[in-house]
């Protein structure tokens, strides 16, 4: 039988865990998953798909990831209080950062460049977390701290709109033409 000392511990550490791993890893099927689209022999195949860049193929993607998590964090619900909730806070985060890749990814046409922004980004939020933020405008997720409500995910509201809007703006930026 758990004690409700060894709960808390164990929700502290998926909250963390899970605050690295999950986000970080949403991007990993539309970096990998586009290679041959992007830099290998298919490249070209953007210039005939321009207008969707693929993007419809990368949401169901980035659904099929979400539902997965989603499944594990209900498991996890039926110990540890508020993990739905933190499902939702790590859904909003995973679509920020999908927006963000899949940005970089039509801006820059290059994997290593986007891999490396989403690691800057998470290793940027994780080493900021006792610093004081007000600094630096760009949004902060990484928290400590438990979900105890449904206001708490307000927050968060903004990851998940700015996420779209770079997702949304992809597709229309300028592609390279190959000769």
């Amino acid at each position: 039988m758990m004690r409700e000392n060894d709960v808390m511990v164990a929700a502290g550490y998926l909250i963390v865990y899970g605050q690295i791993v999950v986000p970080f890893f949403s991007v990993w099927w539309l970096i990998f998953g586009f290679h041959d689209y992007v830099e290998g022999d298919g490249a070209e195949l953007l210039i005939m798909r321009r207008k969707s860049f693929l993007l419809p193929d990368a949401w169901i993607l980035l659904f099929l990831y979400l539902v997965s998590t989603f499944i594990v964090y209900l498991a996890f619900s039926f110990f540890l209080p508020y993990m739905l909730l933190e499902f939702c806070r790590l859904a909003m985060i995973s679509v920020l950062f999908f927006g963000l890749a899949s940005f970089v990814l039509c801006l820059s046409r290059q994997l290593t460049a986007t891999f490396m922004l989403v690691l800057l980004y998470t290793l940027f939020n994780t080493s900021m977390l006792q610093r004081d933020m007000s600094i630096v405008n760009l949004p902060h997720y990484y928290s400590f701290s438990l979900i105890a409500g449904l206001g708490d995910l307000g927050q968060y509201i903004p990851h998940l709109f700015l996420g779209i809007g770079l997702a949304s703006i992809a597709p229309l930026l300028p592609q390279k033409r190959y000769t």
